[in-house]
């Protein structure tokens, strides 16, 4: 004698859940934690377990770093366009990696680590969306 496959309370958890992991699958939202770093992909947002902290990394409003492959005179810089969303409220803030800026920034009691890749080459032309912040935030 065959047993039933699917009992109704299986079936009804299935029909509940698929939707919930299909939707999750397409979030724009990552976790990261406190001390460990992790990668950031344009147009995405990282959430910080256990706080009341999120970076959004929007874009690379400008990138003048000097190629990896080329001398020049000024190392240059590259400003990413980035909101830190604490505590429920929003802050707008540009990162600018490269030249003499630190690669690092100070929020609320929080260090944020940073740096952009991938570096520029002078033969390649860096499409927006393969710009990437490597992030590491810190307490105080």
């Amino acid at each position: 004698m065959m047993k039933k496959i699917f009992n109704p309370v299986f079936l009804l958890l299935i029909i509940l859940l698929v939707p919930l992991l299909v939707s999750a699958c397409g979030s724009d939202t990552m976790k990261a934690s406190l001390g460990i770093e992790f990668t950031l992909p344009a147009g995405k947002t990282a959430a910080i377990s256990g706080e009341s902290l999120s970076i959004k990394f929007n874009s690379v409003t400008g990138d003048s770093r000097c190629p990896s492959d080329v001398i020049c005179i000024w190392a240059g810089e590259a400003n990413c366009n980035t909101v830190f969303k604490y505590k429920g409220v929003d802050y707008p803030v540009i990162l600018t990696a490269g030249g003499s800026n630190p690669d690092s920034y100070a929020f609320e009691n929080y260090k944020v680590y940073f740096n952009l890749q991938p570096y520029p080459v002078s033969t390649q032309q860096i499409d927006s969306s393969a710009y990437r912040l490597i992030l590491t935030v810190t307490k105080k």
